[in-house]
Order: C-alpha cells, then sequence, then structure tokens
C-alpha cells in the first residue's frame, strides 16, 4: 500500500498506531484488534497475532499495559494546553465525569473483588451484568454533565446579552 498526502505526493512517513493485543485462555491463541486500522485501509478488526506482525507492523515502538492509553489521554486532559478550544474543555470534563462513574462502581464492588479490568476474566453473566450497571451509571454522569453544560450556555447567553463579557475567553465569545 502506498500513502498519499493530501496534496497527491507519496507519503513514505511512519505513523504510529495503537492497537490491543489479546490473549485468549486455554490455547485459544493471540489476537490483535485495531478498531483505527480501517483509515490506513485495513477492514478486519480483528485479526491473528502473527498475521498482523507479518503484513502490517514495521516497528513496535512501545508496549504498554491494559488501561495505560486511558492513563495517557487523561494526564493529557489536564493539561493546560487543553484549555485553547471548547471541544477540549467539554471532552476533558465529560472523560472527568465518566472517570468519576467508573471510578465509584469500582468502589462499590471491590469488596467482591471486581474492576473493570477483572470484567475481561469473569463469566459471561457476570461480565453482562457488571457492564450494564457501569453504562447505566456513566448515563446518568453524563446527563448530569448535559444538563451542567446547558445551564452553563444559559448563563453565558444571558452574560453576553447583558454585555458583560470581562474574564470570558475568546472561544467562549465564538471567536
Amino acid at each position: 500500500m502506498v500513502q498519499v498526502s493530501a496534496l497527491g505526493e507519496e507519503d513514505n512517513s511512519e505513523y504510529g498506531h495503537q492497537v490491543l493485543r489479546l490473549t485468549l485462555r486455554n490455547g485459544g491463541g493471540d489476537y490483535i484488534i485495531d478498531l483505527a486500522g480501517a483509515q490506513h485501509g485495513y477492514f478486519e478488526p480483528i485479526i491473528p497475532y502473527d498475521k498482523y506482525v507479518r503484513s502490517r507492523v514495521s516497528l513496535v515502538v512501545d508496549r504498554r499495559h491494559f488501561g495505560a492509553c486511558k492513563d495517557v489521554l487523561m494526564r493529557e486532559a489536564e493539561q493546560e494546553i487543553c484549555e485553547r478550544s471548547a471541544v477540549s474543555s467539554i471532552n476533558r470534563e465529560a472523560s472527568k465525569a465518566l472517570k468519576v462513574a467508573i471510578l465509584e462502581w469500582e468502589d462499590e464492588h471491590r469488596g467482591g473483588g471486581l474492576t473493570v479490568k477483572k470484567m475481561l476474566v469473569v463469566n459471561q453473566a457476570t461480565f453482562e451484568r457488571s457492564q450494564a450497571e457501569i453504562i447505566s451509571r456513566m448515563r446518568i454522569y453524563l446527563q448530569n454533565f448535559l444538563d451542567y453544560m446547558e445551564r452553563q450556555a444559559l448563563e453565558l447567553r444571558a452574560r453576553i446579552v447583558a454585555g458583560n463579557t470581562q474574564g470570558l475567553r475568546h472561544y467562549q465569545l465564538g471567536l
């Protein structure tokens, strides 16, 4: 496959790409879950590990533990650089709300030894029950976040209409 830049020129650059490696128990084999492979022209989101390495990998740069990508994204979201746009701020705050929902669920289930990470090795019934509980809790937290954002938008609109824009950032004014 030849990569082509937006200008129509051949692009030989190497791009980082993160995937999940899944090892099935009881000798079921190793697989790669590549949820973003289609953007590179690969339309098989789940593929045997050996086939993936042979056909798609030129260099393995880093290997990280389960959940490491989330940790990196959350650290980046906490940095001041994310304050540049309204979308980044909304993403950051929504991520915080979801994280709180998940951590609270884990705290309630820790006595039974269940965490999101451990959900990967429980029986199907426990997994489905836990998944439904987490999704329900996340839905509530996201709805609370959306309600909060709506109240903030109404307050901001009232300030702008009243001409009180002192202390507002450019993205809050739509500039």
